[in-house]
């Protein structure tokens, strides 16, 4: 059961989800007496940007549903954290019997989850750059004057800016200068690299790690966020000919836009993901893909057997990371079915 809770806290609270994460430590050994789960906390927040005086951003975190905070668990146990000086108390039902707290219902916080993780993913400006373009890339800007304007880039060393090149059909060519890689997204690669290969074997650890928040029913900060909303505005359209690349893409894709909240976009990158995975021949990305749809569709069955992948596989980096994360969640199974 979800309980609607004010959150008016002192300077000592302002984190809800720490201030959680204590309560449950604290009574964690009357949890495990009772075999009762620990509290959940659901404090939903939005990205915004704030620009200084200087021309650089600051990214802060802004409350979705202003004061209000929902609190999973055991009615008994929810009181108990309310009557801790915490600056937390719940919100009465305002029809029928006005004495009972307000619930809500799984289905209404996981709506509340899809709008503020599609919000976070609105992120104005990004930050940090995932991916280095050199020149002859084709590329789109999306935001900024030139939003929609589409040519060929040409990097300026030593900066993060860079000129297009816009060519029309009658021959017809027109130069474009100052425009930051972070307005910028890529079309198509200049020919001849094997950057494509490189930009999602980089992204996966990032979102294998931006997957154990979202698996486990906590919001992700927007450290994580980041590099899910550069590479999917990026890479989202980038026409890529190898067919086992390409369903490697949709995959990476299908996980990012699942995670930012984005369903029709995650749909479409699914149904191109399923029409092309058995183009995943090999164990490492076969293992790959069960665990983020695992993650992602909440089966336990199909991590487990992406598991079984791995034992067939010798050392690498790579598989390391994947064995360790095969095993958190085989010992966190238990919070796929039981988070938001």
């Amino acid at each position: 059961m979800w309980f609607l809770l004010n959150n008016i806290p002192s300077g000592r609270h302002r984190d809800v989800n720490a201030l959680v994460e204590r309560f449950n430590a604290r009574h964690a050994s009357d949890v495990a007496d009772m075999g009762d789960m620990p509290l959940a906390v659901f404090a939903p927040t939005v990205i915004s940007m704030r620009r200084n005086a200087d021309g650089s951003y600051v990214r802060h975190s802004i409350p979705l549903l202003f004061h209000y905070v929902f609190v999973k668990g055991e009615l008994s146990r929810v009181k108990k954290l309310c009557s801790e000086p915490n600056g937390l108390s719940f919100v009465l039902q305002r029809s029928g019997d006005a004495s009972r707290p307000a619930t809500v219902s799984d289905r209404e916080i996981q709506a509340f989850s899809i709008i503020a993780r599609s919000l976070a993913g609105q992120l104005p400006v990004i930050l940090a750059s995932d991916v280095e373009l050199i020149d002859g890339d084709e590329v789109e800007v999306i935001s900024g004057p030139f939003q929609g304007l589409g040519g060929i880039f040409h990097p300026r060393r030593g900066s993060n800016t860079g000129s297009l090149t816009v060519t029309s059909g009658a021959g017809l060519t027109a130069l474009v200068t100052d425009i930051p890689v972070d307005m910028l997204k890529v079309v198509r690669f200049a020919s001849g690299t094997r950057r494509p290969y490189d930009l999602i074997d980089a992204f996966t650890p990032r979102l294998l790690a931006a997957l154990r928040p979202y698996g486990t029913g906590r919001l992700l900060d927007s450290s994580v966020l980041a590099p899910l909303v550069s590479f999917t505005r990026r890479l989202d359209q980038a026409s890529i000919p190898n067919p086992k690349l390409n369903a490697k893409l949709q995959l990476h894709l299908l996980g990012a836009w699942t995670l930012l909240g984005d369903i029709e976009r995650a749909r479409r990158s699914r149904v191109l993901f399923e029409a092309s995975s058995h183009q995943l021949t090999n164990p490492q990305s076969r293992a790959l893909a069960d665990l983020i749809t695992g993650v992602i569709d909440r089966d336990c069955t199909r991590i487990e057997q992406g598991e079984r992948l791995m034992s067939m596989l010798k050392p690498t980096a790579m598989n390391d990371i994947l064995r360790t994360e095969f095993k958190f969640w085989n010992q966190t199974s238990q919070a796929i079915s039981y988070s938001v």
